[in-house]
């Protein structure tokens, strides 16, 4: 199946490459060249063009979105073998980025890991960060002190599995058994969303003969491994408490986080917090029925910058 089959910088949008010290990152970025920026962080198993709905209505109003594949996701490197795929190795990705590009300050956009990240990151280097805008995330997945060492069971467990025994690879025999298949991965999405998904997750592979076979994720299998550590609910309430910049929280009600109980205390004690709980999935700020609310709290958020 050729491979122009799929749009993965779709209309308006341009892909961009930094050449970091340590790996290469990919992205995309919407808006004029002269344009105040803003960061765009995506979600885990994601990639930029989750904000293909955000990005066009932000360069409308006079923004910049820069959109970075993280590392292992998109068409960016992957780490190398034996690396994991730590939340801090993502923090130090980013703020390479912004140290390389000399953007700060700057404000971020982040979804779901990426609102994590861009929490973390706004805590431990504040004058990198102006702003804070963040879609159905807060803070990280706890773990309890007592729950750590199973953790690391379990991700010991997978890493001896993996060196040993090279993962499987999915295959899709068309497009479409790709896009059913991202339907039921994270978040509840549409076939259209899923579809947009796809383009920028997806590359061929061949047979013996080198012809066209179908298709498989271009995400790095790596990134399913269970995390060696996580963040105790306490460490995530330091992270959250040290942000100084204002932050607006945008919540999907029928996203991930609204029956959690950590979420209300994690609220309480950011700074400066505006919170807002607006109709939709997780993936609210790609599906055409909720963006446009979603992009209006965005504008709104960074038009007092």
């Amino acid at each position: 199946m050729p491979v122009h089959e799929l749009m993965p910088v779709p209309e308006g949008a341009r892909e961009a490459c930094w050449h970091l010290p340590h790996r290469q990152l990919r992205g995309l970025v919407w808006g004029e060249p002269q344009a105040p920026r803003v960061l765009a962080l995506h979600g885990w198993l994601d990639s930029a063009i989750s904000f293909a709905q955000v990005g066009p209505a932000l360069a409308a109003a006079g923004w910049q979105l820069v959109a970075p594949d993280f590392a292992g996701h998109g068409f960016s490197d992957w780490h190398p073998a034996g690396q994991d795929y730590a939340m801090a190795s993502y923090v130090s990705d980013i703020y390479a980025l912004m140290e390389h590009q000399q953007w700060a300050p700057i404000p971020i956009v982040g979804h779901s890991m990426g609102a994590g990240i861009a929490g973390m990151l706004a805590a431990v280097a504040p004058e990198q960060v102006s702003a804070l805008v963040l879609l159905d995330g807060l803070g990280t997945l706890p773990t309890s002190d007592e729950e750590a060492p199973a953790q690391m069971a379990r991700a010991l467990k997978f890493w001896w599995r993996r060196l040993n025994q090279p993962p499987k690879l999915s295959r899709f025999a068309d497009l479409n058994a790709a896009t059913q298949a991202r339907m039921l991965g994270i978040g509840d999405v549409t076939e259209a969303m899923a579809w947009t998904l796809c383009q920028r997750a997806l590359r061929p592979v061949t047979d013996d003969d080198h012809e066209a076979d179908g298709w498989a994720w271009r995400s790095d299998p790596r990134l399913m491994a269970p995390s060696w550590l996580r963040l105790t609910e306490a460490q995530n309430l330091a992270f959250l408490r040290a942000i100084t910049c204002p932050v607006t929280m945008l919540e999907a009600d029928q996203g991930f986080l609204v029956a959690r109980d950590f979420m209300p205390p994690r609220r309480e004690v950011i700074e400066q917090l505006t919170y807002h709980r607006l109709p939709g999935g997780h993936h609210f700020h790609l599906d055409v029925m909720t963006c446009a609310s979603v992009c209006e709290h965005i504008r709104a958020a960074l038009s007092s910058l």
